[in-house]
């Protein structure tokens, strides 16, 4: 199940947005100097904004993750490998472990239902 903002048009749509951009892209983890060059913001405006929407970059950071490796798990033959790789863990037991701890399954396990 996919997460999204609560609001519509927000900082935090933009970011997170952005974020599954690079996910897919192979750009490695988001970090939060990126997104506000990104945004036009500086890091601190930034931050202001999405705690104003009840969001932290890392909240946004961790739920893209898991949204785009569901996607890649269901919608791709892409390895586990290489799905760990594109969303910046450093190795498939880290993504296994996590995968894990977000679905309640490893990724193989997801695969085939």
């Amino acid at each position: 199940i996919m997460t999204q903002p609560r609001q519509s048009n927000t900082t935090a749509i933009e970011v997170r947005l952005w974020m599954e951009r690079l996910f897919r892209e192979g750009g490695g983890l988001p970090l939060l100097e990126e997104a506000s060059a990104h945004l036009g913001l500086t890091e601190q405006t930034l931050r202001r904004h999405l705690k104003k929407e009840g969001y932290a970059f890392k909240q946004l950071k961790d739920d893209a993750r898991r949204d785009v490796a569901i996607h890649y798990i269901k919608q791709s033959d892409l390895s586990v490998e290489e799905i760990g790789l594109r969303l910046g863990f450093s190795d498939a037991s880290a993504f296994i472990r996590s995968f894990k701890k977000w679905s309640g399954l490893t990724p193989l396990a997801y695969r085939k239902l």
